[in-house]
């Protein structure tokens, strides 16, 4: 994988317009503390969802209620298991295999509530990605060594999906649910990146 690194940029400046909200300073906070823990053991830790939108703005441009994150299926149980020694509690989305999925939640005091974490596993071999979709191969719409790319924030290089993968994954979710804002927001940020799709 030869990740596409984009320009770096501090945490005060990715945090700038929402310097006053703490939730989403204490989201950032989490997201470094287990980018370092992940990759200080060479675990894949990468970012999905409304978060890699904001990777690739370089900065917060709305509130989140979780941070999504990928990791390889193989490394599920090991996030499993360091979690919980950091004090969070794990639970499982109904309809989704635990041994794929799961989600880490802690009660964060500098915000008086949890703070989630969705890790979802996917599969990266030398010729596709891949996931266990409702019990089925997935094959996802990208080449292995295009999937992520790299913003550094402060001094931590974070791991983000592909923003032309994360549009199409957004306009998939969008026809199941109904049109909700954040998405129109989004689509924004990533319009530039769903070019040739």
């Amino acid at each position: 994988m030869n990740p596409k690194l984009l320009p770096p940029i501090s945490f005060e400046g990715f945090v700038a317009d929402f310097k006053n909200d703490r939730r989403l300073v204490e989201y950032v906070r989490l997201l470094l503390q287990w980018n370092e823990i992940a990759d200080k053991f060479n675990k894949l830790f990468a970012v999905q969802g409304g978060f890699a939108v904001e990777l690739t703005a370089g900065k917060i441009t709305r509130t989140h209620d979780d941070l999504d994150v990928l990791v390889l299926v193989e490394d599920i149980d090991w996030f499993k298991e360091r979690f919980p020694i950091d004090g969070h509690k794990l639970k499982y989305t109904e309809g989704k295999n635990p041994d794929l999925a799961f989600c880490a939640y802690k009660y964060n005091f500098m915000v008086e509530e949890c703070l989630y974490v969705d890790l979802e596993g996917i599969h990266i071999d030398k010729d596709e990605v891949w996931d266990d979709r409702d019990g089925d191969k997935y094959v996802w719409p990208i080449k292995p060594d295009e999937i992520f790319w790299e913003r550094v924030i402060g001094n931590q290089k974070i791991k983000f999906l592909n923003p032309k993968v994360v549009y199409q994954f957004k306009k998939m979710q969008q026809e199941k649910d109904k049109k909700r804002d954040k998405e129109s927001h989004d689509f924004k940020i990533l319009g530039p990146y769903s070019e040739n799709l």
